[in-house]
């Protein structure tokens, strides 16, 4: 899992990092808010009991205030500015008897199994007569004991019941002879908590996607010159170190980093100039000297007595001059073709012709092996390039097959045409190529472990060389398959366009 996660492209990861961030704290935040959305509707929910509760609990005391309570409830829908549809309970705090119990109040809901009082089980004669008369005659409310002033004998306790008919939300309320209960639903706190988890619910897709948006576009304008830089590097090529990222005008880090780049590739442009001079120069140079040291070393040659100690000794001389005379000429080309200046003498070339004379001479060089050589070669198959290199460059592929094979085995040129290209496969049997060596062959001056010996001639210059013509010609040279039984490589041409 993290090394997947670490294949992903950095502008995804921090999208992506951005969005779960921003998605935890946006849970969080309406968890937060949800929670005190609900405590501050509990409040005001306890708020409006407390109101109602000890307006009661302070002026109704006995059982026959309660029974005059009930009397001018309408009195009270006055005093209380709001309909009297609470459900109220009242008991005796010395035998737990029900005093009070308004009709919205639900049955079993915090100890109200007991009915509600009738009006005749109220001993209204306890009212003092002179509180009645006064009330009958003056309409006074409301009467003088309903408004006497009393201390709670408790601090107000809240506390939420689920009952059948709902969720209510009870508050109690002491005096000195009876408990005031008030019940309010809660119903409609829970519904509008819902209807806030309902508006979360639905902006929290909305937001992530808002902000994944947002970090996605902004943090691909912030990468743009990482983008250049990438686009700029994997351009650059031997025949285009000129060019440079694009510089912005900001004045920050990535601004900063752009700087550097542009000042490496400078470094790197010069250097590699220098390098390639010098080995242009150096093999040019060397050319002159070596000629006349094989000229001196030929005369020689000739002016010693065959069979002798001197003749052989020149032999060999001259043998590693015209192997230091070769090195030289393949370092000379690959200077200008890392300087993209490789000169090529266009002209019609009808491989069949060609490959066919390196292949009558490579079968006389491989009859002292006991190769056999096996050629399908399809006719009419043109293109247009320089033929003095595209000689060297099969003749290497050639030399390589033979080289690398063994005794009695086989070589197998095949030459097609493939769609708009010519195809040229050569295959030869004989020990493969190893894991480790198979994307190193075409570096200069590499030779496999098979090829260090001296009893194989070669000094690591030649499939280098070779790709190197290949890709002046516009086509591509590769490996396709290496066993312990065959090697097969493959060289591919644009054909000629009439």
């Amino acid at each position: 899992m993290i090394g997947w996660w670490r294949r992903r492209s950095f502008r995804l990861r921090l999208v992506v990092i951005s969005a779960c961030v921003s998605g935890v704290v946006l849970v969080a935040y309406s968890a937060a808010v949800s929670y005190f959305a609900r405590r501050q509707l509990l409040n005001q929910l306890d708020g409006r009991l407390s109101d109602l509760g000890q307006r009661i609990a302070v002026r109704i005391v006995t059982d026959e205030e309660w029974f005059m309570f009930r009397q001018i409830a309408a009195a009270m829908e006055m005093h209380f500015q709001q309909e009297f549809d609470y459900p109220i309970l009242a008991k005796r705090i010395s035998d737990q008897a029900v005093t009070f119990r308004s009709r919205a109040w639900p049955d079993g809901l915090a100890g109200a199994s007991a009915p509600a009082l009738a009006e005749s089980e109220v001993n209204t004669q306890s009212v003092p007569p002179w509180e009645r008369k006064a009330w009958k005659r003056d309409r006074v409310y409301p009467p003088v004991s309903l408004r006497r002033k009393m201390e709670l004998a408790d601090e107000p306790r809240f506390g939420t019941e689920h009952h059948e008919t709902g969720t209510w939300r009870i508050g109690v309320f002491a005096n000195p002879r009876s408990e005031v209960y008030v019940a309010l639903s809660m119903d409609g706190m829970r519904a509008d908590v819902r209807r806030i988890h309902l508006a979360f619910l639905l902006a929290f897709p909305v937001a992530l996607l808002m902000i994944g948006s947002g970090a996605w576009l902004t943090s691909g304008r912030a990468l743009a010159p990482i983008r250049a830089i990438r686009q700029t590097a994997s351009s650059i090529t031997g025949d285009a170190l000129n060019r440079r990222v694009p510089r912005s005008e900001a004045e920050d880090e990535l601004g900063r980093l752009v700087d550097v780049v542009n000042a490496m590739l400078e470094r790197l442009e010069s250097n590699f100039h220098q390098a390639t001079r010098f080995s242009a120069d150096a093999s040019h140079e060397l050319k002159t000297p070596l000629t006349i040291i094989r000229a001196q070393v030929e005369s020689a040659l000739d002016k010693t007595e065959a069979g002798t100690e001197e003749e052989i000794w020149h032999t060999n001389l001259l043998q590693e001059i015209q192997r230091l005379n070769h090195i030289v000429s393949s370092l000379l080309l690959l200077s200008r073709a890392d300087s993209g200046k490789i000169a090529l003498s266009l002209q019609s070339v009808d491989l069949k012709a060609n490959i066919e004379a390196i292949c009558e001479d490579t079968e006389i060089r491989a009859e002292a092996f006991g190769i056999k050589l096996h050629r399908t070669i399809e006719p009419g198959i043109e293109i247009i390039g320089d033929e003095n290199l595209l000689q060297p460059l099969i003749q290497n592929l050639f030399s390589n097959a033979l080289k690398y094979n063994h005794s009695a085995g086989e070589i197998c040129c095949e030459l097609k045409r493939v769609d708009d290209a010519a195809l040229l496969t050569i295959s030869n049997t004989g020990p493969g190529i190893s894991e480790a060596n198979r994307h190193k062959i075409f570096r200069r001056f590499h030779r496999g472990d098979e090829a260090r010996s001296r009893d194989i001639d070669g000094y690591g210059l030649g499939l280098n060389i070779a790709l190197e013509i290949a890709k002046a010609h516009g086509g591509t040279l590769e490996l396709v398959e290496s066993t312990e039984c065959i090697t097969r490589i493959q060289l591919r041409l644009p054909l000629r366009r009439d």
